[in-house]
């Protein structure tokens, strides 16, 4: 008498090999993170994340040393200011990526572009003095009592 497994096989071959799949991709993500290694899609939403942090802290040392950023001059200090902050903050990851200092410092510079087209008015500019039409003033309440009572 001979038993028939192949109905039996099958499904577990199946079976088997889904496990496999799974387990070699769990796997390979633990020895991945055990030997530090990060893919690229990891690695450039750190430095996407640290770009915005170096706009804006481009945009806080212009503000802070009053350079106007509607001028190159002022764009290019300030910019070289965040690409360095941004070198300073992730320089494994950017070189992993194999960015340029050009690539660095236009990523910044879209960055604080950005910072600048939420509201087209900020610019660290000297400001502009803004003449409100006279409003003739009322005279001052000295018996509140009877203003409030005339009113």
């Amino acid at each position: 008498m001979t038993v028939d497994f192949s109905p039996i096989v099958a499904p577990l071959a199946l079976l088997l090999l889904t496990a496999a799949t799974s387990a070699l991709g769990v796997a390979t993500r633990a020895l991945l993170a055990r030997f530090h290694v990060a893919n690229a899609a990891d690695l450039m939403a750190q430095v996407d994340i640290i770009a915005n942090a170096a706009a804006g802290e481009a945009y806080r040392q212009a503000v802070l040393h009053g350079q106007d950023l509607t001028v190159s001059a002022g764009q290019n200090a300030a910019i070289a200011v965040g690409a360095n902050y941004l070198l300073s903050r992730a320089p494994d990851a950017l070189k992993q990526l194999g960015m340029t200092p050009d690539a660095i410092a236009g990523m910044v510079a879209a960055r604080v572009g950005r910072l600048l087209a939420v509201d087209p008015t900020v610019s660290t500019s000297a400001p502009v003095l803004v003449l409100a039409p006279a409003i003739p003033a009322e005279p001052a309440v000295t018996d509140p009592a009877a203003y409030l009572a005339a009113r």
